[in-house]
């Protein structure tokens, strides 16, 4: 009898047991892929927003290296700047047009080697503003050779596109002009401030810079 019992316990035990060997009902397979497609999202949407951020950084720093290569290279060719009032060659202009600054000036720079020969060592550059239809901003350079007068091309090549204002000022020894005509004056200016306007961010960053003439 007690083995008959026993046995009774054990078969009415086992359907207890047997629940925890069931698999998964419908319901718990929805939530466990719902579950897996907010965790996919949510990492996607971090994924995308990091790619996002870096790329923003990457076009900071590469506007900034821009900014930075711009100003120096202004502030070499103004340092070496060049006029002569027996050189008709020479010459230093600076005006405005288009609501932003205009300038071109000649200076000595390393004679380039051509085919033709080594050319002059004094070049022509000029910086201007071109608006484009959209009403986007670009700040351009001009170079060519001064002395060349058989149908010169100035060769035009874009510095920084996208900014909000450029704007020169000259020192005459005592104030700071707007303008500059080195034939009117007969000389160089003493100095040429410039400043590059950008808009970073929504905030517009000015980037000032002040190269002085060093050949008189």
């Amino acid at each position: 009898m007690a083995s008959i019992f026993k046995t009774d316990r054990v078969r009415k035990a086992a359907p207890r047991y047997a629940r925890f060997d069931r698999g998964f009902t419908l319901i718990e397979v929805l939530i466990a892929v719902a579950i897996s497609a907010g965790m996919l999202v949510l990492l996607y949407a971090a994924f995308f927003s990091v790619m996002r951020g870096r790329q923003a950084v990457d076009e900071a720093l590469e506007r900034t290296r821009e900014v930075s290569r711009f100003l120096d290279v202004f502030s070499s060719e103004v340092h070496s700047s060049f006029y002569l009032e027996k050189n008709r060659a020479s010459s230093f202009v600076g005006d405005a047009s288009a609501g932003a600054s205009r300038i071109a000036f000649t200076f000595f720079s390393y004679p380039r080697v051509s085919s033709y020969g080594a050319s002059s060592d004094v070049v022509a550059v000029r910086y201007s503003v071109d608006v484009a239809a959209d009403g986007v901003r670009t700040l351009y350079r001009e170079a060519w050779n001064p002395y060349a007068t058989d149908g010169v091309v100035p060769m035009k090549v874009e510095v920084i596109e996208g900014i909000e204002g450029f704007e020169a000022s000259y020192y005459n020894g005592s104030d700071w002009t707007k303008a500059w005509n080195a034939s009117l004056e007969n000389k160089l200016p003493q100095a040429v401030r410039v400043v590059l306007s950008i808009k970073e961010k929504g905030v517009v960053m000015h980037y000032p810079i002040t190269a002085r003439t060093m050949i008189r």
